[in-house]
């Protein structure tokens, strides 16, 4: 067996210093689990449920999810959707890049005696 080699440890805060920064950070888990977590894990046991918001849910697995697979509807507007992502995804990343190295190669490379205009 070899020896470990030594590495030196970093010196773990104080007890006050790591409650203080729980304390600070509690709120926003509690607003995160609230807000976030809650909705979307109540959203995903109900979709497995036929269920109108009262009385008693009757359990149907996946069969909300399949309906929707296999309608056209639903198809077509998540095919727009794809498109509309793609298209302004693709044009708010492009133009702020084009714009600024349409300018430097309009005003500094073809122009290097004259810089400053």
């Amino acid at each position: 067996m070899t020896p470990l080699l030594h590495r030196h440890a970093v010196p773990r805060p104080p007890l006050r210093e790591r409650t203080r920064a729980a304390v600070f950070v509690l709120p926003a888990i509690i607003l995160f689990g609230a807000f976030v977590v809650y909705p979307l894990v109540s959203g995903l046991y109900y979709s497995l449920f036929q269920w109108p918001g009262y009385g008693v849910p009757q359990y149907i697995g996946l069969h909300n999810f399949i309906n929707l697979v296999s309608d056209p509807q639903f198809l077509m507007a998540l095919r727009v959707t794809l498109i509309y992502t793609v298209c302004t995804t693709v044009l708010q990343t492009v133009v702020p890049i084009v714009l600024p190295w349409s300018y430097l190669v309009a005003n500094i490379v073809t122009a290097p005696g004259d810089r400053w205009r």
